[in-house]
């Protein structure tokens, strides 16, 4: 369908969301839930702004590919209420992109590039959701098209060639990289004889064509617009003998040319000096696109949104359906719980998720700005107050958190989860970390008892603060990572740094973890980790094995300790530890050196998810 292939089309220039797309909601569904729009468009962005694309341009902002394997693509996302230019780089080449917004009977427009020069855009005001995604999608051209049938009078000499021209404001430039004639550049015709398709040809910037090979029509896409009876250009045809004929003046009230119409003339080239307008046909142009509904798996059910968030928390915490966040994990076959979005929670106090027995995938994307609070016994803070242990929460990150649990409300907290018997992995807290807990603090989690035999593991986490501090006030343990583990738990391959550790009672502190019962931390490392009563600092290392550090509570000799951060991050000191880590079993999780280490430190991987 040709159609299909305009809007499959590269975009580029800047995202400028108009007004047209501006105070979008979501779509109410029978039961009060609000169901996100998405459109998946896949694209390779070109570098430059909107005017330099050719005079005329109208306001760019999206192009679709609207094929059903599209909506498994998913990037970045803008929402319709969002006023910002984007410009696109060369470094967001190849990105995906998706908007989020509009709901049923609310007009959408979007624009576009159909060619490297053409901007164009599409517009809709009927759009049914179904399961997150637009199963009914009608999209017709929003530019105008005008065309002009040639009839040669038979007294007409035919030898020679003829040039045609339009004074009218075009969309888009003629170039020979771009080429009208190709084949995504031709949106369809409903009603044209002899002709499916706009040829676009501009006539007078190719050199005119021989009377013998004529067209019966020649087409060229406009700002819509309206012109005046005394227009006499709007069409010019020069003839081999280099007579320019015009359409005459005050002959005719021409039409507006309004966008999804095109307005076919029929030109009579006599022995006149001027151009006979014989008719005028006005065609509608068939760019529309049909999107069929798309499957469970295909819709990417999931978090989109702060609303989908909060929805879905509530679900969990009064023990509802969580079907429609609930995909199935191609991996493993089970129920995942997606993350697709950033989101912000904008320091508003944030109900903790309540004994999760799920997955949870963050998919590497962030929750930021997370604030906590308790004023009544909740036994554990964090984004989720206890992870069960069904629970696997992994690929999540946490930017900003500020939590304030006292002795007597809180037990524990920790930016991921208070408390978790499940598997934490391949999750991360950073930016400013205040947290302060009554009995046991974590910048992952306060509590750790995931059981090792049962396939329950804590790996690939790092905590890095950017100011605040990590406190327990009646503290029995606090650490950067977590604040006790459990005799049968397995922290690996975790990294703390630049930390700040604070009491107000004696407690032991360690830079991964306040308490460990047995020995079960391998492959950790620490730097720049303080505390600010150095004499109710814990052993560093007890429970330890394989876990170095630098610059960490004042030390300053023991063999576990590196003399600088390049050290720490030698390419084959990192083998070593993962050769160590390998030993465990645990091949998805390994170190990579850092390329500048005096400046970052190493870095985790976990391979399952990255390669």
């Amino acid at each position: 369908m040709k159609s299909y292939r305009i809007l499959s089309k590269y975009i580029a220039g800047i995202l400028a969301l108009t007004g047209a797309l501006s105070g979008c909601t979501h779509e109410e569904t029978e039961d009060g839930s609000k169901v996100p729009l998405s459109i998946s468009a896949s694209f390779q962005a070109y570098t430059g702004e909107v005017s330099s694309r050719g005079a005329g341009n109208p306001t760019v902002t999206i192009a679709l590919n609207t094929t059903p394997e599209e909506y498994s693509t998913y990037g970045k996302t803008y929402q319709v209420t969002s006023t910002s230019p984007i410009t696109f780089t060369p470094e967001t080449q190849g990105e995906a992109l998706t908007i989020a917004g509009s709901a049923a009977s609310t007009p959408l427009t979007i624009y576009g590039w159909l060619d490297e020069n053409t901007p164009v855009c599409y517009t809709n005001d009927n759009i049914s959701v179904s399961n997150g995604n637009i199963t009914n999608v009608q999209l017709s051209p929003a530019y105008a098209c005008i065309g002009v049938r040639i009839k040669k009078d038979d007294q007409r000499e035919a030898a020679g060639k003829y040039t045609i021209g339009s004074a009218l404001q075009r969309i888009g430039t003629y170039s020979t990289n771009n080429n009208w004639n190709t084949e995504q550049a031709k949106p369809q015709l409903i009603g044209v004889s002899g002709s499916s398709t706009i040829l676009n040809t501009d006539i007078s910037a190719s050199g005119g064509e021989l009377a013998t090979d004529l067209s019966p029509e020649y087409f060229m896409r406009i700002v819509p617009q309206q012109v005046s009876a005394n227009f006499q250009n709007l069409f010019t045809v020069t003839l081999p003998d280099g007579t320019t004929l015009s359409v005459p003046s005050g002959r005719r009230d021409f039409p507006a040319f309004e966008p999804g119409y095109c307005y076919l003339f029929n030109v009579n080239i006599s022995r006149d000096a001027e151009l006979q307008i014989e008719g005028i046909e006005t065609i509608t142009m068939n760019s529309r696109v049909d999107v069929a509904a798309i499957d469970v798996q295909k819709a990417r059910l999931g978090i989109y949104t702060l609303e989908d968030l909060k929805a879905f928390r509530d679900a969990v915490n009064n023990r509802g359906d969580l079907a429609r966040w609930t995909s199935i994990d191609t991996e493993t076959g089970k129920d995942v719980i997606n993350l697709y979005m950033d989101i912000d929670l904008k320091n508003e106090e944030w109900i903790p998720i309540q004994s999760f027995d799920g997955i949870f995938n963050g998919n590497g994307h962030t929750i930021s700005n997370l604030n906590l609070s308790a004023t009544k016994p909740s036994g554990y803070l964090g984004f989720f107050s206890a992870a069960n242990s069904n629970s696997e929460i992994k690929g999540l990150t946490i930017d900003g958190v500020t939590m304030t649990g006292d002795n007597r409300p809180v037990g524990a907290i920790g930016a991921i989860a208070g408390e978790s018997t499940g598997s934490i992995t391949d999750c991360h807290v950073k930016g400013r970390i205040q947290l302060i807990a009554g009995q046991y603090a974590g910048g992952i989690v306060g509590i750790y008892e995931g059981y090792y035999t049962n396939g329950k593991i804590l790996a690939a986490c790092t905590v890095q603060a950017e100011g605040g501090s990590i406190t327990g006030k009646d503290s029995r343990g606090a650490g950067c990572i977590v604040g006790i583990v459990s005799e049968n738990s397995y922290v690996i391959g975790c990294i703390a740094h630049d930390i700040t550790l604070s009491i107000q009672q004696n407690a032991s502190l360690g830079a991964i973890a306040g308490m460990i019962q047995g020995e079960k931390v391998f492959c950790c490392l620490m730097y720049n980790c303080q505390v600010d009563k150095p004499d109710y600092a814990g052993a560093v290392f007890y429970g330890m094995k394989e876990c170095y550090y630098y610059n960490v509570f004042g030390i300053s000799s023991d063999q576990y300790m590196k003399s600088s951060l390049e050290e720490l991050s030698e390419e084959s000191f990192i083998n070593d530890l993962n050769y160590y880590i390998n030993s465990l079993g645990l091949f998805a999780c390994h170190y990579k050196a850092s390329p500048t280490p005096s400046e970052t430190g190493p870095t985790i991987h976990m391979k399952y998810y990255y390669e």
